[in-house]
């Protein structure tokens, strides 16, 4: 680091103090007792002059430190607390203070350590991830060398030989092979199951070349436990970090989601972090905005634990979600792909049949092939001229439904999509609900305006949007109902559209309901208005 460097990141008058040098040790002098700012100045050009290769990052607006703890298999990133950036301190030079005498020994200041944790301005290098595996970065560069990746802002760590140039790889068909080889145990529902599967280990891998671009919630769900829905997320964990998924549960509300979903983020070290929302309970509908609002955010921001200090993430996280018949709102619905598993049987904890006992053994055995396979689909894909997927696209991921729905085409696996609609459906019962609500609404009072309090009994009756009406007094159901009915105010269900009457009176909003589509214009000629 130079002169002019230090002068640039600390805009103060004067030079900054040059640390002198001990003769026995080599290490650079630093006394505390200086102005606190040629203390910070000197603390600063002590770390960047020993940050080589670089130990010390930057990091969602933080200091990071590229540390191997105990019993982990490779590097991670931890927060750059007071405690080890002391210990960093001391070891990369001689603290010393000016006496009466001449010189004693010091310690770095404790009021200075906390200025340099809490600057923004001082240039540290950028570090967003960490692999143990060869990857994609932007542009689809392959990042297959050990060592820190600046462009790309990734550290990979070639612990197994992954990497090298060239980068082993696989025959197409040998690769397209051993992937399918690898979930030959899953009795998926349908075709695009297996697809989806074969597109979710893939992901790991190009999850940093689609960037920008958001990817969906895997959703991967069966009718009774013990299916092997952990055990499929927990397969796609080992290949692509070595480790099964360590999963975690949803919240019960979106501040604590909110704050759950953000430590997951800052704790990630892969480069495609994969986060396992485990088992949602089968009577809860899953409906969180906070969940909803991440799955389309590549930059979320976050206030950090124990201060005021605003954390920018980046989000290239693998999303996954276990579930037995899942029950979700429709801005969750319509962000998910779907995985259905249907072993058939009553018991399928039970099973025997299995090509691969132990799948997570044969994974970690076969590992590094079945990382050469998901690498060697992708780079087909790339020399074929990286053909993009011409179906139908999932609505707020069409980058990510072109490049997956490529690999697959390229690799032969086909019913890529195939079952979006169907299962969105499915699990969409809030929407299902309404489309109920809708045909009593229009056979009991036509086009006539009504109240929220009106529409009140066929919800009860009919056991319609109990989770939105609540089970509290009328008052409070009727309240429910009407902010309901607001939020929806221009959705079509079924054959109808939801409208506001706009002669109402605001504090008694009356809601009309118009038909849509062909036929609409003779429903309202012959329509009873007078049952209202």
């Amino acid at each position: 680091m130079t002169r002019d460097t230090i002068v640039q990141l600390f805009p103060h008058r004067g030079e900054p103090d040059t640390a002198d040098s001990d003769e026995e040790s080599g290490r650079p002098v630093v006394y505390t007792d200086d102005q606190p700012r040629h203390v910070l100045q000197n603390m600063v050009k002590v770390i960047h002059e020993a940050n080589d290769p670089p130990a010390v990052f930057s990091r969602a607006g933080r200091l990071v430190h590229l540390m191997t703890p105990s019993g982990c298999e490779g590097p991670c990133f931890l927060p750059l607390n007071k405690q080890r950036l002391l210990k960093i301190l001391i070891e990369m030079a001689d603290w010393r203070k000016r006496t009466g005498n001449g010189e004693a020994p010091s310690i770095p200041p404790s009021r200075i350590m906390d200025a340099l944790l809490e600057a923004s301005n001082i240039s540290f290098p950028e570090l967003e991830a960490v692999t143990t595996v060869p990857v994609f970065g932007k542009n689809f560069e392959l990042i297959a060398m050990h060592g820190y990746h600046p462009d790309h802002r990734v550290y990979f760590h070639d612990q197994h030989g992954l990497g090298g140039y060239p980068c082993p790889r696989l025959d197409p068909a040998e690769a397209r092979s051993l992937l399918l080889e690898s979930v030959c145990d899953f009795p998926f529902a349908d075709d695009a199951g297996r697809a989806h599967a074969i597109a979710l280990m893939v992901l790991p891998f190009i999850r940093r070349a689609i960037g920008a671009g958001s990817t969906p919630l895997h959703v991967i769900e069966s009718a009774s436990p013990g299916s092997g829905k952990g055990r499929l997320a927990d397969l796609v964990s080992v290949i692509a970090t070595g480790e099964p998924c360590k999963p975690t549960t949803m919240g019960a509300s979106y501040s604590e989601n909110a704050k759950k979903l953000t430590s997951l983020l800052l704790a990630g070290t892969a480069a495609s972090p994969i986060i396992l929302l485990d088992n949602v309970p089968q009577d809860r509908t899953l409906d969180d905005a906070t969940l909803a609002a991440f799955l389309t955010t590549t930059r979320p921001t976050d206030r950090l634990l124990g201060g005021n200090q605003m954390a920018v993430l980046q989000n290239q996280a693998v999303w996954i979600l276990t579930a037995n018949n899942l029950r979700c709102s429709t801005e969750l619905s319509r962000r998910s792909i779907w995985i259905r598993i249907d072993p058939k049987t009553e018991r399928p904890w039970l099973r025997k049949d299995f090509v691969h006992g132990d799948l997570l053994s044969w994974a970690r055995e076969h590992r590094r092939r079945l990382v050469q396979a998901c690498m060697s689909l992708v780079r087909t894909w790339i020399e074929e001229g990286s053909p993009r997927w011409h179906g139908a696209p999932l609505g707020s991921f069409e980058y990510w439904s072109s490049v997956l729905g490529g690999i697959l085409d390229v690799a032969g696996i086909p019913a890529f999509l195939e079952n979006a609609i169907s299962t969105c459906t499915e699990a969409d019962v809030e929407t299902e609900e309404w489309r109920a609500l809708a045909s009593l609404w229009w056979e009991r009072f036509g086009r006539a305006p009504v109240k929220a309090s009106d529409l009140l009994e066929p919800c009860l009756n009919g056991e319609l949007l109990a989770e939105i009406v609540g089970f509290g007094g009328r008052r409070s159901q009727v309240s429910r109902l009407g902010r309901a009915l607001n939020r929806n105010l221009g959705r079509v269900f079924g054959k109808f559209q939801v409208k506001l009457e706009r002669s109402a009176v605001r504090s008694s909003a009356r809601y009309t309901l118009a038909p849509i589509g062909p036929g609409s214009a003779t429903a309202s000629k012959t329509d009873s208005t007078d049952t209202a």
